[in-house]
């Protein structure tokens, strides 16, 4: 053609001259353009796409045998998107696997329908490793958006099948005036509807997850910015030679690699201070507000992994150890027993744990349970702290407990006993008035509280050096030997003097019972707690309950 001798007065004048050598043919013809248009053809069978299906349908039915449909737990087992999974264990081939996974019979026809016609004109448009990078980009732009973006687990190839849709747009704006007439509305205004019409389903029907969708529509059109079509020249470079294929394999090597990164630099805590019980515990910080398996207020993931914490005080005595283990294992993990929310309870592994708080002591329980929600495997952290009692649970589902078990030791390691606010807020006022008898006296009673022994003694002993024999001054410090330990003996001459000064006194005679019983005076005790209970008119029912107690069998 370029041969051709012609004569075009407005531009060669009266003489003969080749086309070739005029600057209008130079500029017109293409020859690429004209081969393209002549040769491009969708009537190629798409084996890579019918193989891709096959391998879905495949999967499914593996997984679903008789039936229609597969429940959560085998499809989170067999790859399906779960943010906790990713960020947490590490399991970064997910972000591939979710996207050949499908629910039940519909999603895998409705799915497979789409991918199959679509992929197979993709397929067709570009050569076989450039389509693969529009299939990698396409999914793993799906999941990873997702896993940002989403708690809810997801599986399906709706997110590769709108980055075909992507991949569509972009190639019919690129060349849709050189395509055939008969493909031209396929790659234009054909393509725009089915594409929202699969992102109109997934917005109208629960549980889509449409983020997934947004990210595939969003990669699939990314990737194919940089490509060329099939029967396309290709210039000699090293992207046209080596591009794609290098760039696919980085992809999904880099994903893979992704795994082992997160395991040795696991995500972010959110670090929780409860002021009011005084202790501190950490989580993961998009872990989501509920409830666990004890009704405890509770942080967690969708997978069933949590930590709970309940903190309980009392006025009278502290808790001991046994005590809180006792009420742990008898009235928490009984009651659930009891409304029949478990089979089976079973402590498999019982050890002490120590604190750098003085006065408490800990005690770490594993609890296997069969519940209604599945196998749990829970670490219970339980700790005496002298009027205070407190227990963190944390669960995990068997399946999941062996792989959770690095995140739970962190979770233990971040456990922390604090100063409660009531002490904090004594401690500033006492520091504020170092001579006021009531802000030490209200000191001391705080850190006798958390079984801060010596500090509590020493406040008392500052309020006593102000207002020496204040009579509660005297009283905390007789209450610290009973409840701790201490001079017995001293302790039972400044409580019998309690209770000469203020026979009435209930709470001093109790004490001086105590103190009398703890130095084998039974009987002592117990006329104490006769004679103060006679002189009232109302004598309070803790008086009454601690001489049965005590089993002072005199008619009251």
């Amino acid at each position: 053609m370029g041969n051709t001798e012609v004569r075009w007065p407005v531009v060669t004048g009266q003489r003969w001259a080749r086309a070739s050598e005029l600057e209008l043919f130079q500029r017109l013809y293409a020859p690429g353009r004209i081969r393209f248009t002549r040769a491009f053809t969708l009537s190629r069978f798409p084996w890579f796409t019918a193989v891709l299906c096959l391998v879905m349908a495949v999967w499914f039915f593996r997984l679903a045998g008789p039936n229609r449909f597969i429940a959560l737990d085998p499809l989170i087992d067999a790859g399906a998107k779960m943010r906790p999974n990713v960020f947490e264990l590490g399991e970064t081939w997910r972000l591939l696997t979710a996207n050949l996974l499908h629910r039940d019979v519909l999603h895998l026809a409705f799915n497979g329908f789409f991918l199959f016609n679509l992929g197979g004109t993709i397929e067709n448009a570009f050569r076989l490793r450039d389509y693969s990078f529009i299939l990698v980009v396409s999914a793993l732009s799906t999941t990873i958006l997702s896993v940002f973006m989403s708690s809810v687990p997801s599986v399906g190839a709706s997110g590769m099948i709108l980055g075909l849709f992507g991949a569509a747009s972009v190639f019919g704006y690129k060349y849709g005036e050189m395509l055939p007439r008969r493909y031209r509305r396929y790659f234009g205004s054909a393509v725009l509807p089915y594409a929202l019409f699969i992102l109109y389903v997934g917005l109208v029907t629960p549980d889509t997850d449409n983020w997934g969708h947004l990210g595939g529509l969003l990669g699939g059109a990314g990737a194919t910015m940089v490509l060329r079509p099939r029967i396309w020249p290709r210039p000699r470079t090293l992207w046209a030679r080596f591009g794609t294929p290098v760039v696919t394999s980085g992809l999904v090597g880099l994903t893979l690699a992704a795994g082992p990164m997160i395991r040795a630099f696991p995500s972010a805590f959110q670090t929780v201070n409860e002021p009011r019980s005084g202790i501190t515990f950490a989580y993961p910080r998009y872990w989501m507000s509920g409830h666990n398996h004890l009704g405890y207020a509770a942080k967690g993931n969708r997978l069933g992994t949590s930590v709970g914490v309940r903190a309980e005080t009392r006025s009278f005595e502290p808790y001991t150890l046994r005590e809180v283990r006792d009420w742990f294992v008898e009235e928490e993990l009984g009651a659930l027993q009891a409304r029949g929310d478990v089979a089976s309870v079973e402590v498999v592994r019982e050890r002490p744990m120590l604190f750098d708080e003085p006065g408490a002591r800990g005690l770490e329980l594993e609890v296997e349970l069969e519940s209604r929600a599945g196998p749990q495997v829970t670490r219970n952290i339980l700790v005496a702290r002298g009027y205070y009692r407190y227990a963190v649970v944390l669960s995990a589902p068997r399946a999941w407990a062996g792989a959770y078990r690095p995140l739970l030791e962190r979770m233990v390691s971040e456990i922390r006993l604090v100063e409660p606010k009531a002490l904090e807020e004594a401690r500033a006022v006492a520091e504020r008035f170092p001579g006021m008898t009531r802000a030490q006296l209200r000191l001391g009673q705080e850190l006798a509280r958390i079984g801060r022994v010596d500090a509590a003694d020493a406040a008392y002993g500052r309020a006593l050096e102000t207002l020496p024999g204040h009579t509660m001054a005297l009283y905390g410090r007789a209450k610290l030997i009973a409840d701790f330990g201490g001079d017995m003996e001293e302790a039972e001459r400044i409580a019998t003097i309690l209770v000469q000064r203020d026979p009435e006194e209930p709470a001093f005679a109790a004490l001086l019972a105590d103190l009398r019983q703890g130095l084998g005076r039974l009987e002592s005790a117990c006329q104490v707690l006769q004679a103060t209970f006679d002189r009232l008119e109302v004598p309070p029912e803790e008086l009454r309950q601690r001489l049965v107690e005590l089993r002072c069998f005199r008619r009251f």
